[in-house]
């Protein structure tokens, strides 16, 4: 009988649940580590997650004062990018392997539950348990140091979402790096995305100040713009031009996804 070619929920099911009875152990392990990492991160930190700062808008008029995230948030897309990856980069391992290729390309599975396995175990698997690892920690940590002010990064604050687009963002790209290259493929996408951040932060750090003629050091994750003594300046953000800078990146998000599942329909021709 000739395998439809069609998308069967039943063998992405099949699929999905083969991958993690091979890989259960590494996977385990891979999320063990990096929450022992953030565990460490946290708990040596916590003392200055609860700093508050102050922040004026471009008049030096005290625009308001609110806790210090940014540490929080730092080791937050620390979990996320890097974590995410390291695990992404070896989502089609087999690939590069000559018989594992062969084996692979031989199941009983169209190349669109192959990706959507792919995809499911890389993107959407792992951001819930890196999320759910990041806040159980972190709660824990609040509990044991008996802090009972505490603020907790919203993820449908602006901030929030900033930082789930973004990582989809870099997401795609160690996505798409893993279908492209047959080996060290950390390795090779980091380099590509680091010519690329280098060329983003000379613009940022040398031409910008010359466009805006004043102190300027750059722009904190929120687009505010700090100056000399780390000053922070509110840009008073308006609410459609925000949004529109976040569905930038998951419409690049989806592109690279898509150039990744013609890559793999590439490949396995």
């Amino acid at each position: 009988m000739i395998m439809s070619q069609n998308f069967n929920l039943n063998r992405y099911r099949l699929l999905f649940l083969k991958n993690l009875s091979e890989n259960y152990l590494k996977y385990i392990l891979f999320y063990a580590g990096m929450a022992l990492v953030l565990s460490i991160l946290l708990y040596i930190s916590f003392p200055m997650l609860s700093n508050i700062t102050t922040i004026y808008n471009s008049n030096h008029k005290l625009l308001k004062r609110e806790p210090d995230t940014f540490l929080a948030i730092f080791f937050f897309r620390i979990l996320l990018q890097f974590g995410g990856a390291i695990f992404t980069s070896t989502i089609f391992a087999e690939y590069g392997n000559k018989q594992e290729a062969i084996y692979n390309i031989t199941l009983p599975a169209t190349i669109t539950e192959k990706f959507w396995v792919a995809w499911t175990l890389s993107v959407k698997l792992f951001t819930v348990i890196a999320l759910a690892l990041f806040y159980l920690i972190l709660w824990i940590i609040v509990e044991i140091k008996g802090e009972t002010n505490f603020h907790y990064l919203n993820l449908l604050s602006l901030e929030g979402i900033n930082i789930i687009s973004f990582f989809l963002f870099f997401q795609s790209l160690y996505f798409f790096g893993a279908i492209s290259f047959n080996k060290q493929h950390l390795i090779k996408t980091t380099l590509i995305i680091a010519v690329f951040g280098s060329l983003f932060s000379y613009w940022n750090a040398h031409l910008l100040p010359i466009i805006m003629g004043r102190d300027y050091l750059g722009f904190t994750t929120n687009g505010d713009i700090i100056v000399k003594n780390m000053v922070i300046y509110s840009r008073n953000h308006r609410f459609p031009l925000n949004i529109l800078k976040e569905l930038i990146f998951f419409v690049l998000a989806v592109i690279f996804w898509t150039a990744s599942y013609f890559k793999l329909k590439e490949k396995e021709v």
